[in-house]
């Protein structure tokens, strides 16, 4: 990546000399221009809780999250408090200002949080959602050969061929230094 734009021959990068310095500026799309393959228009866009919620039902991922405490607590966490803990983490918003976007009281989620969100319920609940994904029947259509092939953690490589499963991807508009 680093040659292509060096050699000027990625399109997507524009290379100005500031002071200097170069200073590395992101070309986007024009909005008229086809950036994704149709079928991602046909999928309708939800909130990120909304499929948590969906995730939950089918994975029952939420029920990895025991109290710290196990034996003495009578009672599970409360599943509203426990997704909005681990949105507002997950997405660095933080606990106070989920509480005030949420309803939900900041104290209630500091407990919530303290309570149920440690390093062996998040594992837990994580393998409990990949096992499930593993289960579905369109898992196995992205192998290759024999081979289990995923690319999930969220990284961006060059393609050189358009497929189907190459996307466009949208970047904040800022200038970036090299």
């Amino acid at each position: 990546m680093n040659h292509h734009i060096d050699e000027g021959d990625d399109p997507c990068i524009k290379v100005r000399h500031r002071g200097g310095k170069p200073r590395l500026n992101l070309v986007y799309p024009e909005p008229d221009e086809n950036i994704n393959h149709a079928f991602y228009g046909q999928i309708p866009c939800i909130d990120i809780a909304r499929l948590l919620w969906f995730v939950a039902s089918r994975t029952g991922f939420l029920k990895a999250f025991t109290h710290v405490l196990d034996r003495y607590v009578r009672h599970e966490a409360d599943r509203r408090e426990l997704l909005a803990c681990i949105i507002a983490m997950g997405t660095h918003m933080g606990l106070r200002k989920m509480a005030e976007i949420s309803g939900l009281s900041y104290a209630s989620l500091v407990s919530c949080s303290r309570n149920y969100l440690r390093v062996e319920t998040v594992h837990s609940a994580n393998d409990a959602i990949s096992n499930a994904t593993a289960g579905l029947p369109a898992f196995y259509l992205f192998n290759i050969g024999d081979q289990i092939h995923s690319s999930s953690d969220g990284q961006r490589f060059e393609t050189q061929f358009d497929t189907f499963q190459a996307r466009h991807s949208r970047r904040n508009e800022r200038e970036v230094r090299p």
